[in-house]
């Protein structure tokens, strides 16, 4: 919440460690409530869901995914998830000099 309420003020920080946290926060919910197994597979797509919206880079998203997981079984699902975020998040990037 406080990640949310400096970025809302205009306050300055990091915004790719915040980015990830809420997304494998946000991903572990969803899997947690949908009863997803196994559980870090929410929590991954989350993560490189919330990269792929914030700043508008859903291919390093995917690659993301594959380093961090070093299992090709989450490329496909991550694909999916990181497109689907990337379309429905809007133009804008979290980094105003970012084109």
């Amino acid at each position: 919440m406080a990640i949310i309420f400096t970025f809302s003020a205009g306050g300055m920080g990091g915004s790719f460690f915040p980015l990830l946290c809420l997304g494998a926060a946000t991903g572990g919910l969803i899997a947690n409530i949908g009863s997803l197994e196994p559980f870090d597979f929410g929590v991954v797509m989350g993560m490189s869901s919330f990269l792929a919206a914030g700043y508008k880079t859903p291919l390093a998203s995917v690659v993301f995914i594959a380093e961090s997981t070093h299992s090709s079984a989450y490329l496909i699902p991550g694909l999916m998830a990181t497109v689907f975020a990337y379309v429905t998040s809007g133009a804008t990037s979290i980094s105003s000099h970012q084109r």
